[in-house]
């Protein structure tokens, strides 16, 4: 082995000093790992498919970038207990960013506040006002908008007892 600038000791291999441009350079046999251990204890594993592997948190100061191929469609994977529960993915195809659960997405604000949820069948519940900047409400199919409070203004949509209680017994309305 040849180590420029560099000491070895009884416990291993270490940079003593690197000048600007110099590297170190550690290689494995072909189907083994490389182990970063502090004490007995391994914190990064390369493998010979080059995946790494932190066994703590990975912090990054400024910027995380995830890197596909030129035409890939890379995604930051959730695992739990080996299987996968949740991903956040860029797909290229169409150009979109996307979220998947295997539950419910749940977005908070202010720490713990639950702000939307997502459930697997698809309804969405929103904890506070929805305003719908575009102007335009559209059903999709036979639903129905539930929980309309009383017209106070000219402009606010009527419930069914506002409407009742307006017609009365009338057969025809003026």
């Amino acid at each position: 082995a040849r180590f420029d600038d560099t000491q070895i000791n009884a416990k291993g291999v270490f940079a003593d000093y690197f000048s600007s441009g110099q590297s170190l350079t550690l290689n494995s046999g072909a189907s083994a790992s490389i182990l970063f251990k502090i004490g007995n204890t391994t914190a990064l594993t390369l493998d010979s498919s080059t995946n790494a592997t932190f066994a703590g948190n990975v912090t990054a100061t400024n910027i995380l970038t995830i890197a596909g191929a030129a035409t890939g469609s890379p995604y930051l994977q959730f695992t739990q207990g080996g299987s996968q529960k949740a991903y956040i993915q860029y797909v290229d195809s169409g150009d979109s960013f996307e979220l998947q659960t295997d539950n419910q997405l749940v977005i908070r604000t202010g720490g713990s506040t639950t702000a939307l949820t997502i459930n697997s069948s698809q309804n969405a519940t929103l904890a506070g006002d929805l305003t719908v900047a575009g102007g335009d409400i559209t059903l999709g199919g036979t639903g129905r908008i539930q929980g309309v409070d009383t017209v106070t203004d000219a402009t606010d949509a009527a419930n069914k007892a506002y409407v009742d209680a307006q017609v009365g017994s009338a057969d025809t309305l003026q």
